[in-house]
């Protein structure tokens, strides 16, 4: 990490703006903004986003009716599952990644991203 990418995660934990920052460290504000106009900051990169198993589903076009009638479970079952409330067994973990054409892996994903969303 560079120093500038150091005072740049400081300055956002500490919720100061880049001139409260350029006082504490005691740098002319017109410096401070001469320097950052020819060193810019890079753009961070976007967070990886695990899709919801609802996401999934609805990415696919299925209701969850159809999904339920696939697994043979009923539909409450897929509305529990998709606020986070109860997730599938091996088996119908496995069936869901064969239908959504995706890993074992990427579905226990979308597990516990459905569930830190819904906390």
């Amino acid at each position: 990490m560079t120093t500038g990418e150091k005072l740049r995660a400081l300055r956002i934990e500490e919720g100061i703006t880049v001139a409260e920052l350029a006082d504490r460290l005691r740098i002319i504000r017109s410096v401070w903004i001469a320097a950052s106009e020819l060193h810019p900051s890079k753009p961070e990169p976007p967070a990886p986003t695990v899709p919801t198993l609802a996401e999934r589903r609805e990415a696919i076009g299925w209701s969850q009716e159809r999904l339920a009638k696939a697994l043979a479970i009923g539909p409450t079952v897929i509305q529990r599952v998709e606020v986070g409330d109860w997730c599938h067994s091996g088996a119908r973990r496995n069936a869901l990644a064969a239908i959504f054409g995706c890993t074992r892996e990427e579905i226990d994903e979308s597990v516990e991203e459905t569930k830190r969303r819904a906390q």
